[in-house]
């Protein structure tokens, strides 16, 4: 059994520490897609209001898995692809998220994508090509919510993209400095969360 340490997220170093994970992670599952890309963990960020909510675990090799609580009910993890996924590791990183959950306590608000899986809950994504994680996550008790996104791709070499059909009235250009304030609008309105 690997022997683990772990630490809070501490600034700058450890913010490239979870950009090279993310870009290894990436390159090592090709072509398959991973939890966080490096852009990902840096738009995180914004969303990690205290540093004490980013846990770092390590072994002998340096970064085994990282997890990021995004205050109300979720949290971001990853582990090492090179890591063997071993349910002690699994079951730390969910214990460490779980504790941070319920501190927060209910919330007197929420918003309405996190209001559709309950007040009391903590959710995590897993690929569906994750059949490892799947079967670990489901042991703990979590269950699967078939409401949330999906990761959908498109060759750009082998398929033609058609021209996008619009409903009478609507037309489709590019965005100009004159659109900013609905742009930013809009982009509150889809990210709500």
């Amino acid at each position: 059994m690997t022997a683990y340490t772990s630490r809070v997220y501490s600034g700058g170093e450890d913010l490239k520490l979870l950009i090279k994970f993310a870009e290894m992670a990436s390159v090592a599952l090709m072509p398959l897609t991973t939890y966080l890309k490096p852009g990902d963990v840096v738009w995180a960020m914004y969303n990690i209001d205290r540093t004490d909510d980013i846990r770092l675990w390590f072994d002998a090799d340096g970064l085994a898995a990282y997890a990021m609580f995004d205050a109300l009910l979720h949290v971001d993890f990853d582990i090492h692809p090179d890591c063997p996924i071993d349910e002690a590791l699994l079951d730390t990183i969910l214990v460490w998220a779980e504790d941070r959950r319920r501190a927060v306590g209910l919330a007197a608000s929420m918003p309405k994508a996190y209001a559709m899986i309950g007040n009391n809950v903590l959710s995590t994504k897993a690929l569906q090509s994750d059949a490892r994680r799947i079967a670990m996550i489901e042991r703990r008790g979590y269950s699967r919510i078939d409401r949330f996104g999906v990761l959908y791709k498109q060759s750009l070499t082998e398929a033609v993209i058609e021209a996008p059909r619009l409903e009478p009235g609507l037309r489709l250009r590019h965005v100009t400095d004159d659109d900013l304030e609905q742009r930013v609008d809009l982009h509150r309105d889809g990210w709500s969360v």
